[in-house]
């Protein structure tokens, strides 16, 4: 599946714009890449495990983004609203060779124990969307707090040798919300829906807790296990 993003270090202003410069070439000459996985899904038995932060905020404005979006092309893959998250990090990709291991949960559980005791609660503005060759975005501002979570998790893996299995360094903090089944039937229909919600305000998401989750690609309800739910304190805990 395809990277939108890069790996400079930039705001995610900066960031969002790279990514719609680069890609609306590709939306006008429908030029996408198809995810063949969500034709088999079913058969899709790919599983990792992953911090992530469950999205529960934008249900009204979610809905009627998603039905003007079916309304356009009802044949791409669009998440339901339990299903919507943000990605903070991938502690073991998505894979068929995917199998469980106490062991490994019980490190990432104790890492995680100590990262995200360093951080308070924050809110992620999700304002505007974005297009990218193999998915839809929700654009989201968090203050860069997330690069600074991934960053001291990268820090603490490579301190008790734990190999680093992420897919791409994010820096944002997006959520995807359709990937592509199908060549598109009406790229200028999606394009009319993302001017209209370039800078739409889908509202403020309130951080208090972060799931560390076994799950599949798409983080579908009836596949996720979660492992460890973390509360995040409103003040510091720095001694």
């Amino acid at each position: 599946m395809g990277n939108c993003f890069s790996d400079g270090n930039m705001s995610s202003e900066q960031l969002y714009l790279d990514i719609h410069n680069k890609n609306i070439c590709y939306l006008l000459k429908s030029d996408i890449v198809i995810d063949e996985h969500l034709n088999q899904i079913d058969l899709d038995n790919r599983l990792g495990i992953s911090l992530i932060i469950p999205i529960r905020s934008i249900t009204r404005h979610y809905e009627e983004l998603i039905n003007r979006c079916k309304f356009i092309d009802n044949s791409q893959y669009y998440y339901p609203i339990d299903d919507l998250h943000i990605t903070i990090f991938d502690f073991i990709q998505g894979s068929e060779r995917y199998s469980q291991s106490v062991e490994k949960e019980e490190q990432f559980i104790k890492i995680n124990n100590f990262v995200l005791s360093k951080f308070t609660s924050f809110y992620i503005l999700l304002k505007g969307i974005v297009f990218c060759r193999s998915a839809l975005l929700i654009k989201g501002y968090d203050d860069n707090v997330l690069i600074g979570i991934r960053n001291f998790l990268r820090s603490e893996l490579e301190s008790h040798n734990i190999e680093n299995d992420e897919r791409y360094s994010s820096e944002s903090a997006h959520i995807a919300f359709c990937r592509f089944k199908t060549q598109l039937t009406n790229p200028y229909g999606f394009l009319s829906i993302l001017e209209h919600y370039q800078e739409f305000d889908f509202g403020k998401e309130s951080i208090k807790e972060i799931e560390l989750v076994e799950h599949d690609w798409y983080n579908k309800t009836n596949k996720k296990r979660v492992i460890k739910r973390y509360q995040i304190s409103q003040k510091n805990n720095f001694p």
